[in-house]
């Protein structure tokens, strides 16, 4: 890739309908995430919504599930054993889901599905990228930071509902395959997703949210269900409240 690295005629590459044109240029890509020891915010930002117009101008499912998985892959170019590595892997991250955002309520119908894909791509590499580091626990929080600040924030309103549901929704599922061993601190990873049960004020994500973490799977975490919790009866009573006591009107919001 030339030393204009993000110039408009390499971003028309990426994004161009010519599968040819475009191949070439995610090639190009690759190398350059690899060799390139520091980005700028901006740079991200802008390679980021060119990969997206790049999906967006794939047609055949076969080809845009292949192209998903190569996008998703970009994020393994990084070298995160230093700093710098980290803090490009988490700029690219970050400018990934603020394209999403902000490109999310464009897609029409017929290709909703294939970004659909794609996010879950991402959260898989993502969280692969995590894996090889050891789930180092301050790379996990810097990386869990991002997603709390972008598609997984309880309270901005202007994240697509949809969106942010199909993270929940997948979630254990892209913890688990990433986590073949059962190495990752799963608590850790699942705080993002409970302070949405607590804090966000839109009933479907709570209710979804409630979903996710009843998950059976995550007792291979040694994750315990709040729902087993409550049906406890540890001091061999009945699970029904004390006679008498009001406990207030029930919470429908």
């Amino acid at each position: 890739m030339a030393s204009t690295d993000t110039s408009t005629s390499f971003l028309r590459a990426l994004a161009s309908s010519s599968k040819p044109r475009r191949d070439t240029a995610l090639s190009s890509l690759r190398t350059y995430l690899t060799s390139k020891p520091t980005f700028t915010v901006l740079d991200t930002q802008k390679l980021q919504k060119a990969l997206f117009y790049t999906l967006y101008m794939q047609d055949k499912p076969r080809n845009q599930q292949r192209l998903s998985i190569a996008l998703g892959e970009l994020n393994q170019c990084f070298k995160t054993n230093d700093d710098a590595g980290r803090e490009n892997f988490l700029n690219w991250q970050r400018a990934f889901w603020d394209t999403m955002i902000a490109q999310w309520g464009g897609l029409d119908k017929w290709r909703v599905d294939k970004f659909l894909f794609l996010v879950r791509r991402e959260v898989y590499e993502g969280l692969r990228v995590l894996a090889a580091s050891g789930w180092e626990d301050g790379f996990v929080s810097e990386w869990l930071k991002v997603l709390e600040e972008t598609v997984l924030a309880p309270r901005d309103v202007k994240i697509p509902l949809s969106l942010k549901l199909h993270v929940v929704d997948i979630w254990v599922d892209e913890v688990g395959n990433a986590d073949e061993e059962r190495k990752a601190p799963m608590e850790k990873l699942l705080a993002p997703i409970r302070r949405l049960a607590s804090d966000s004020v839109v009933k479907s994500v709570r209710n979804r949210v409630k979903e996710a973490l009843e998950d059976d799977r995550l007792e291979e975490w040694g994750i315990v269900s709040q729902t087993e919790i409550e049906g406890e009866d540890l001091n061999g009573q009945d699970d029904e409240e004390p006679e008498g006591e009001w406990t207030g009107f029930d919470d429908d919001e």
